[in-house]
């Protein structure tokens, strides 16, 4: 089968930190899976889990959060350096803070057109924001000018102190409403919001989303129904590594009832489809 893992952070030296943060603590036991490693390793040491658990590639994406109260950053030319090492196998997304006004765009124009990074990525709920907040609509037009795609993390938003209304779906819809030549991809299935994440990704031909972290929590079920009845082409595999690993979120995912046709969508085709002018 062939496998494309959408959403994927290789717990490298730039991306260690996130998993240290004390914050994330409460996610890991949550969802039963096992803490981070507790050292960086090299590409190579993580290609070689990859290797041997039949994923053909996955999506990776830098984070520029700087103007956040986490202050963090993985820099888009470390996520460009992982593409080029396995290209075809590695898609890389910029991480974009919108707070940075014109320099948020220029680093879109210099991530594309120089990096070869395949789209943009964005936290809005890091900002204070929600995905439609009007403060990122010059970002979506931007991207939308240049036919790249942009990642919308949005879903239950487990950092303390922060709303999940942040992280509601809703505000997606306004966006592919005013954007609609723009293709947006969601994270974590827009859990709790399933119902609605849903209906947006029918209404908007450019709306998908995957199915990171929260795949097996109650209401994410729908996910499956609407991948075998309605919209098999809008829904993409993720494991949200490290938050998820490798290993058992893929064997976890495997266990649901898609059908034959889904699960060849789901998996990989869908991913290769939207992403063909990288993979």
């Amino acid at each position: 089968m062939d496998i494309v893992d959408f959403r994927v952070r290789p717990n490298t030296e730039p991306f260690f930190p996130l998993t240290q943060n004390p914050s994330w603590g409460h996610v890991f036991r949550t969802m039963g899976y096992p803490p981070p490693t507790e050292r960086p390793v090299t590409l190579r040491e993580f290609m070689k889990e990859v290797d041997g658990l039949g994923i053909s590639a996955f999506v990776c994406a830098g984070r520029d959060n700087e103007s956040s109260r986490t202050r963090f950053r993985v820099p888009n030319d470390h996520v460009a350096g992982m593409m080029k090492e396995y290209p075809g196998r590695i898609v890389g997304f910029a991480g974009i803070d919108p707070l940075k006004g014109p320099d948020a765009l220029r680093e879109i124009d210099r991530s594309i057109k120089e990096l070869g990074l395949a789209g943009a990525a964005l936290d809005p709920f890091e900002f204070g924001m929600d995905a439609g907040d009007r403060r990122l609509y010059r970002i979506y037009e931007h991207c939308a000018e240049l036919d790249v795609p942009v990642i919308l993390t949005v879903g239950p938003l487990p950092l303390k102190g922060v709303p999940m209304r942040l992280g509601s779906v809703l505000p997606v819809d306004d966006v592919a409403t005013d954007f609609p030549e723009l293709t947006l991809i969601c994270v974590h299935g827009g859990w709790p919001f399933t119902t609605q994440m849903i209906a947006i990704a029918m209404r908007h031909e450019r709306v998908y989303f995957d199915t990171s972290i929260y795949f097996q929590m109650p209401g994410a079920e729908l996910v499956v129904d609407a991948a075998n009845r309605v919209i098999s082409d809008k829904i993409l595999y993720a494991s949200s590594y490290p938050f998820g690993t490798l290993k058992e979120s893929l064997e976890r995912f495997l266990t649901l009832p898609f059908t034959d046709e889904a699960r060849q969508k789901v998996m990989g085709a869908n991913a290769r489809r939207l992403l063909r002018r990288w993979l």
